[in-house]
């Protein structure tokens, strides 16, 4: 008889602890599933702002001062494009660099400088 209480008690302290598992579970679900509601919304925050700032570019265009689309383009003339700095190596090497026309950086010409400044350059 005492075997069969025993045998019971431990049944049913076993089922009371398969119900605490089981409610662990489900609030570990519940929670998952909100974390990945916020998630997801945070997601779709983060693509709406994306998209309209794409959208903000886009339009920047026509506020451009003479972009390539406004209008006036060209009325103050064509600036330098962007020069590349000067070659160091050109530069102290009297006029010679080892990379020739692949030199990513930009070689003087003759009519850059005044002729003594090139002169003296090239000693």
């Amino acid at each position: 008889m005492r075997l069969f209480f025993a045998e019971n008690r431990f049944n049913r302290l076993w089922q009371e602890e398969l119900a605490k598992q089981r409610n662990v579970t489900e609030q570990a679900k519940a929670v998952s599933a909100q974390a990945q509601a916020s998630i997801d919304e945070a997601l779709k925050k983060v693509n709406d702002a994306q998209e309209k700032l794409e959208k903000t570019q886009q339009q920047n265009w026509q506020y451009a001062p003479y972009g390539k689309n406004s209008k006036g383009a060209g009325k103050k003339g064509k600036g330098k494009k962007g020069q590349k700095p000067l070659c160091f190596e050109f530069m102290s090497n009297g006029g010679r660099c080892s990379w020739g026309n692949e030199c990513t950086y930009r070689h003087l010409k003759k009519n850059d400088l005044s002729e003594s400044e090139y002169k003296k350059m090239q000693e």
